[in-house]
Formats: C-alpha cells, structure tokens, sequence
C-alpha cells in the first residue's frame, strides 16, 4: 500500500504502531491530473483561427492577383431594344484582371449606361469567364419630346429612332413623372370603360390637366377636382356623345357663303327618265367654274323640264327625248368646311354631310304651303343674317349680310359704355327694337367700366340704340330681295328666326320695313320638351336633326364624307347605264 501510494505522488500521514506508541509518519502529496479535454478545446479554436486567416490571406492574394485572368464575357436576357454589340464594349474596360478581381460595381454600372439597359446581373463562371444577365427597360410612355418612360415610372432617355410606335404621350414639369403616370393610369382605367384610349396626357406648369383621347377629344380636367371633372365627363359621354356615334350633319353659315342659279340638259337615252338620267342632268347643271378657294355645298334642283315642258318636280318615268334641269348651286369657303369637319372628327364623330344653316332653319320653321306661295326667310343670327328665298315649293334665292346680333351688342356696348359681356345681357333682357314699345318709365341698370358705379337709364334710351341697327338690316335685307327680284313674289310674306329675331319690337319693325305679313319663326315638327325647343334661338338645330332624320334626296350635299370608293362606283354604273 506504501509503495502504490509512492508511485502516485500521494503525501500522506501514515500512523504505524510501535512498541513506543503510535508515531506520525509524514508522506509526499500526489500531482493532481492533467485535463487533457481543456486543452483539446484550445487546440481546436487555434486551428481554426489560424485556418481563417490563412484561407483570407490566400483570398485577398487571389484578388489582387492576375490569377485567372477574364477571357470571356457572355450576355444573355430577353432584350429587343439594347445593343449587344455596344454592351460588351461598354463593359469590357471593366472586365480586366482575375476573375476575382474584376470591379463588378463599376462594371455594371458602365453596362447600365446604355440605352434601354435597365439592370445587369453579373455572374462569375470558373475559371475565366463573366456572364451578364441584362433586363430591358419596358417603355410604356413617351415622355417630353426625348425621353420614355418604362413600367416603373422611371424615365430613361434613349436615341428617337429607337423609340417604339403608339405609346402615350406623357408631358410635365419637373419631377412630376410619378403622378403623371397615377393620372395616366386612373384616366386609362376610366375611359377604358367607354370604350376610348388614351393618347396624350398632359400637365401644364400651372399644374392643369389636359387629356387627350383616342377619339381626338381633348378633355380639360383643370388644376383641382380632376377627379369629379373626369367622373362627369364619362358621366356625360356616356348619356350624350355615345349613342350617337354614327354620322353628323353640321351646318355652315358665314360672308364666304355664295350662291347662284344654274342650268343643265342631258338627253333620255331610253326615252323613259331613269335615276341615272337625273343625276347626270344634275351634274350637267353644277358643271361651273367656281374659284379655287370655293367648293360646291348643294346642288338644289328647282324644276325639270322635259322636251319644253315646264314646271315638272318628280320627272323619273315620265317619256321623252332631253331632260332640263334648273338647280340653285350654293358654294363656300373651302378652309370654313375642313374646320367644320375637323372639329367634329376631334370629337370621335364622323361628319356625313354639310348644310347650309337658313336651308336646314326652312326645314323647321316653314311651312309648305308658304314654300308654294312664296316666303322668304331671314335667319338673323350671331355673326350674319342668312336669307333664303322659296317659291313653288323650291329654293330660288340664297344671301347672306354680314350684319346681326354682335353688331347690336357693340352698339350698346359703346352707346352706354358698358362691358360687351354686360351688354349682351342687356340686349337679351331688355332690348327693344321699336321705340314706340318701350316705355319712359322703365330703367334698367347698366353697369360701368371699371369700378365706377352703376348707372340708371330708361329702356327707351336703349331702344333708341337698337332700333336704328335693325333698320339699317332689315333694309339691307329688302335691297337684297329687290335686287332678286323676288320681293313682289313673297305672297306668304317673310318669316324671322334666330336667336337675335326674338326681340321685343323686330316683328313690328320688320313689317313696317317690308310692307308684307311678317311672323316669327318657331321650331316645329317635333315632340318631347317643346316648351324649350320652341325658341328662334333652336330653329337650325331642330332643322339639322329633321335633316338627318329625313331621307335628305331634295337638298342634295356635295360635301358628303362617306366611302369616297362606293360613290365612284355608283357615279361609273350611272355613266354606262345612261351611255350604253
């Protein structure tokens, strides 16, 4: 036991017994043992720190070594747009030194630069090459007059000639690209619904909103509210403009407007008139020289004459051997008709023809016996006063006088001295176009320029400035039916229309003009609202509609813009039915 304890470095007391008595022995202590797992653990951490460093050592030399160098560089995306060829030249200043070593940053962002690019992935291939993943910009809008704009409202600015067809046009201030896109996307949505796109946006510096539809139809939204104004816009179309998208019948009126009385004779190939005999009698009679910057409106037949037979209306199947026609030929300003036609082609519309205004206010307020009789119509509008004269049931005369309303407004502007808008309501409410009718004692209030008071004046004061301008057109008027000819043929009289003919006293004045039976023109022929319609203000409108309603054979218009194909098929089939 002694020695086992030796061996193993123990010091311990031993008590032995003796014949003396016990005696203490003292024994050297044993090491205690070595913790070999505490070690173990240090070795490890050791190892692998330093396998850490050495391995990021060997790395960070890897990097900034030429080891590996770049041989390749590959691109590869759905792209239609960037140029692959200027790409990799782009990018290849960059792709220089190892593969580790390469400036990915920069070399993205050269590659990033070029039109259309709008993100490379860049890829490391063992042991020497670079791939490039490259996505292109998805244009959804112009924007300006050089830049697009892609999906994500973000603007990029690549070459004109690579830009694509049709997109939206889209145009702001600066930095407002974000909600000009919102704004395209909620009109988008919106018009979508009424069957429209959208080809223009715009806005403005004063932040006001223009949009522009596929129709041609501009839409101005303003600056606040853009929302509710768009709401009532398709509100609107929907209940006005889109259920009568077919075909427009306008009408033009103005000083270009001319007129005259023509004549035409063809002979019946099959001694029996056809259709094809009239509508070459007809063209017979329109074969006139007008001059370059005039174009024919309507071709309005009077009377067919067949072998001297006078006075003859409808002449299809009637015998004989040469058809005459006299036909009353209206003509007008070329550019006044392409304005027309272009303003409501802006609107989605298409125009199927262009009258002339007293003919389609003679389609509403006349009557037919009148038209037998003998009538003249004064259209007095706006800008001009529009006579038509009509006798045996057929148009004979046409004129315009550039005189009317606005001339009486600007009288009383600078008689009273008051704004034009100010005396526009003044002459609507309070106008008298007979001194006799208009009693001293009624004032009116005329307001001053400036910001001077008000003043107080009599009505007759201003009767005292109306009736002198309608005398003077109403004069002008006779002298137009005197020089025709046709005022001692007029047994129905005359008849006053337009808005400016419903003032208080023009009847009267015009009787006393004429010396013949004058009365004021009112809509007729129609239903619904007549209470509202039944104004002078109404009558061309009404007469448009009754037009197009009607079948339109008696006032022929040559400024049609139908199949232009189909009605030079129709004119050949004629011409040989009638020559062979």
């Amino acid at each position: 036991m002694e020695d086992f304890r030796k061996q193993h470095g123990e010091t311990v007391l031993i008590a032995r017994k003796s014949s003396r008595g016990a005696t203490r022995i003292p024994v050297r202590q044993a090491r205690p043992p070595i913790q070999w797992k505490y070690w173990l653990r240090y070795g490890v951490a050791f190892t692998l720190v330093a396998g850490v460093i050495g391995c990021g050592a060997y790395l960070d030399q890897v990097e900034t070594s030429p080891m590996f160098p770049i041989l390749h560089v590959t691109v590869d995306g759905d792209f239609s747009h960037v140029d692959r060829k200027a790409l990799v030249e782009a990018v290849t200043p960059y792709a220089i030194g190892g593969i580790m070593s390469v400036n990915v940053a920069k070399l993205r962002e050269a590659g990033e630069a070029i039109p259309w690019v709008k993100e490379i992935q860049v890829k490391r291939v063992w042991p020497d090459s670079l791939h490039l993943v490259v996505e292109e910009h998805h244009a959804i809008a112009l924007w300006g007059q050089d830049g697009l704009m892609n999906d994500e409202g973000k603007l990029f600015f690549p070459t004109k000639a690579s830009f694509p067809d049709g997109l939206v046009k889209l145009t702001g201030p600066k930095d407002s690209s974000r909600e000009v896109v919102e704004q395209y996307s909620e009109v988008s949505r919106l018009v979508a619904t009424l069957g429209l796109s959208v080809k223009e946006v715009e806005m403005n510096e004063r932040r006001a909103w223009t949009i522009k539809l596929s129709n041609g139809m501009n839409v101005m939204l303003g600056r606040t509210d853009s929302e509710q104004r768009l709401q009532r816009f398709a509100t609107t179309y929907k209940k006005l403009l889109q259920p009568y998208q077919e075909d427009i019948t306008a009408g033009i009126a103005g000083s270009h407007i001319r007129s005259l009385n023509s004549h035409g004779t063809v002979a019946i190939r099959d001694k029996e008139v056809t259709q094809g005999d009239v509508d070459r009698v007809l063209d017979a009679a329109k074969a006139v020289h007008f001059p370059g910057d005039q174009q024919l409106l309507h071709v309005l037949p009077q009377e067919y004459i067949i072998d001297n037979q006078e006075g003859i209306r409808e002449p299809i199947g009637m015998s004989g051997v040469r058809l005459e026609a006299k036909v009353h030929l209206i003509t007008g300003a070329v550019s006044a008709a392409q304005n027309i036609t272009k303003c409501i082609e802006r609107c989605g519309l298409t125009v199927d023809g262009i009258i002339l205004e007293q003919m389609a206010s003679s389609l509403s307020v006349l009557e037919q016996d009148e038209k037998e009789l003998g009538v003249c119509i004064v259209d007095i509008g706006g800008g001009t006063t529009d006579i038509a004269v009509f006798l045996d049931g057929a148009i004979r005369h046409t004129a315009v006088i550039p005189i009317a309303g606005d001339q009486v407004t600007n009288d009383i502007a600078v008689a009273l001295r008051t704004p034009t808008q100010y005396a526009e309501e003044i002459k609507i409410k309070y106008a008298c176009a007979l001194r006799q009718l208009a009693r001293e004692d009624e004032t009116i209030e005329v307001p001053s320029v400036g910001d001077r008071p008000p003043r107080q004046l009599s009505r007759q004061t201003l009767a005292e400035v109306v009736e002198p301008r309608y005398e003077e057109l109403l004069m002008l008027v006779q002298a137009e039916l005197r020089r025709s000819g046709f005022e001692p043929l007029l047994a129905a009289g005359v008849v006053l229309t337009g808005g400016s003919s419903k003032m208080e006293g023009v009847v009267e004045l015009a009787e006393e003009v004429f010396h013949l039976p004058v009365r004021l023109g009112l809509p007729q022929h129609v239903g619904g609202l007549v209470d509202v319609i039944r104004n002078p203000i109404h009558s061309t409108g009404v007469g448009l509609l009754l037009f197009g309603h009607q079948d339109g054979a008696k006032v022929r218009s040559e400024t049609s813009t139908g199949d232009g194909f189909k009605s030079m098929l129709a004119k050949m089939k004629s011409w040989f039915q009638g020559n062979f």
